[in-house]
């Protein structure tokens, strides 16, 4: 595991003219509330849509937990669908203050990298702010996908708040500068342990080479398929 420092910035919309949507870059795109969500497809577009970003705090949720969310009057969930097919989604939830939280925003794999994060950013805003939102808000971390941020910033964002925290993660390969998700280089990660060996005490070199070719074969194999599939706390 790395243990490595995470940045989280906080960003708002305090009004709605702020605002500089996207236009709807496929015109089979379309974006709707989803009512009586089944459980497994909330957990289906949790995981999908998070695997990159080390997503993981709701993966352990039963059944019961999911409906808990969903039934909760200050929580909304829409589905982003290109030709019907499911490319994403986002999750609203109202405070108390009057604003309104996009807790949760992001697209499958198959769908980044068509302009479609743009689209759905403003229609999740739009969402917002017709439940009485008196400011929009959100954050992200520095575990997200690096065109997150920029897309925040380029539609009326602001920053208000940044801080730090620590999150552990697997090692994903033998170069500390490639992110687990393999998105953007990665400086702040730790160097992984080496695998170079040790040579053994000169007694046991006879009996390691008796062992064949065949044995140090698939032992390095074994060593080097070290690959990760990431999640992300959020």
């Amino acid at each position: 595991m790395a243990r490595i420092e995470v940045l989280r910035t906080y960003l708002e919309l305090s009004d709605r003219g702020s605002f500089r949507p996207s236009p709807r870059p496929d015109a089979r795109a379309r974006v709707e509330r989803v009512h009586g969500c089944p459980p497994s497809f909330f957990r289906y577009l949790y995981a999908e849509v998070g695997r990159r970003y080390h997503w993981r705090d709701r993966l352990a949720w039963g059944d019961e937990e999911v409906r808990a969310r969903l039934a909760d009057e200050s929580v909304s969930l829409h589905l982003l669908s290109v030709a019907a097919a499911p490319a994403g989604y986002f999750e609203l939830q109202r405070h108390d203050d009057g604003s309104v939280e996009i807790a949760y925003f992001g697209l499958l794999p198959e769908f980044l990298g068509r302009g479609l994060g743009k689209y759905l950013l403003g229609e999740a805003a739009a969402a917002a702010w017709s439940q009485g939102a008196t400011r929009v808000w959100l954050h992200t971390c520095s575990l997200d996908d690096p065109a997150a941020l920029p897309n925040y910033l380029a539609r009326g964002f602001r920053r208000f708040k940044t801080e730090t925290y620590w999150a552990d993660l697997p090692y994903c390969g033998a170069r500390a500068e490639t992110r687990c998700n393999g998105s953007r280089p990665w400086s702040e990660q730790p160097m992984p342990v080496s695998t170079t060996r040790r040579k053994p005490p000169r007694s046991s070199r006879s009996a390691i080479a008796a062992r064949g070719a065949g044995a140090a074969s698939r032992s390095t194999v074994r060593s080097s398929a070290r690959g990760w599939s990431s999640m992300s706390p959020r």
